[in-house]
């Protein structure tokens, strides 16, 4: 049984503490050691921040009948792609795919040929997606 300051083992099967010491045992008969005080206590908890380049509002009014507004801002001048779909997925309508640039925008749609009931938007800017729910009531 080999007693060593560095795990070379792969296959732990076995872990044991004291107060001053972690130890781990392998299936090969190693033993790794490590004063406790030397080992990280946690993980930070790091966020992932993403570039904000745009802002997709929720549609007003909602519930509506038969028309209502979808209104974003963009940050930068980007290509932009405004799709409605269905409950099962299928792509009902794209109000808007095109360059804009940056503003605030107030896109119209009718739900006047469509049953009532669930659907959704997507906005996709410059490869980033957001989705609110639309409902129309009929």
């Amino acid at each position: 049984m080999s007693f060593n300051g560095g795990v070379t083992d792969t296959n732990i099967t076995c872990l044991t503490f004291s107060d001053e010491f972690i130890y781990a045992g392998s299936n090969r008969g190693n033993i790794f050691r490590a004063p406790v005080n030397s080992l990280p206590l946690g993980v930070e908890n790091l966020k992932t921040v993403l570039p904000q380049s745009f802002t997709l509002q929720q549609n007003y009014p909602n519930p509506f009948n038969p028309t209502t507004l979808i209104r974003f801002t963009l940050n930068k001048n980007s290509f932009v792609a405004l799709e409605i779909y269905d409950v099962h997925g299928r792509r009902i309508s794209e109000p808007l795919k095109n360059y804009q640039p940056a503003g605030s925008y107030e896109i119209p749609f009718s739900g006047s040929n469509l049953a009532g009931g669930v659907y959704f938007c997507r906005l996709t800017v410059g490869g980033l997606s957001e989705s609110i729910k639309l409902v129309l009531l009929k």
